[in-house]
């Protein structure tokens, strides 16, 4: 396992970063609890996590944004009756899984939820995921919407990662200080700022 590092960008806070073993192991746990709720329950899901690069998937700030997000993602998903909600903290980044009827067609979901992606100021970090009760992930292709783009410049994010065009220090930075700037302006409890 890794030694902790301390990442001034993240608050001088000690973090826990995370290896390639565990974030597989998390995908996996995911995908695992997914396929148990949808045979149960008989239902969509839309599963709510972060997309931050690095090995640091949690910290103060990133819990700060998240919550933000999952109260917007709620609200959003009240049209469609929703019958259960699930919250997880795990050191490879926090998650939500909401589980609404059949009734609802996935594909108006994934799109209504794409605009939170795509309109809300820290929309680029969320990575809200729709699964059909046939155990399928609508994507973004599906509704025939571009691919994301990368944080820093204007490639996809896809091949700008394959192409190793930024660091991970870089990118994380630039997500650290992106989300402390949100918080700066929308916030103005200081003492809610200190956390980060």
């Amino acid at each position: 396992m890794k030694e902790n590092k301390e990442y001034p960008e993240a608050g001088n806070k000690l973090e826990t970063p995370i290896g390639q073993k565990d974030w597989l192991e998390a995908m996996e746990l995911r995908a695992v609890t997914q396929k148990i709720v949808i045979t149960q329950f008989n239902v969509n899901i839309v599963m709510f996590t972060m997309n931050i690069p690095g090995p640091i998937k949690s910290n103060p700030i990133i819990q700060a944004i998240f919550q933000e997000g999952l109260m917007e993602l709620l609200k959003r998903c009240e049209c469609y009756n929703p019958i259960a909600f699930l919250e997880k903290n795990p050191a490879t980044g926090p998650e939500a899984y909401i589980l609404v009827p059949i009734t609802n067609s996935c594909l108006t979901v994934k799109k209504d939820l794409l605009s939170l992606e795509n309109q809300h100021p820290m929309g680029r970090w969320f990575d809200i995921d729709v699964i059909s009760e046939k155990k399928t992930k609508i994507s973004r292709s599906d509704l025939k919407e571009p691919p994301r783009r990368c944080f820093l410049c204007d490639k996809p994010a896809k091949i700008c990662r394959r192409e190793g065009n930024h660091s991970i220090d870089e990118l994380f930075a630039y997500t650290i200080q992106q989300m402390q700037s949100y918080v700066r302006e929308t916030h103005n409890d200081t003492k809610c700022f200190e956390l980060f």
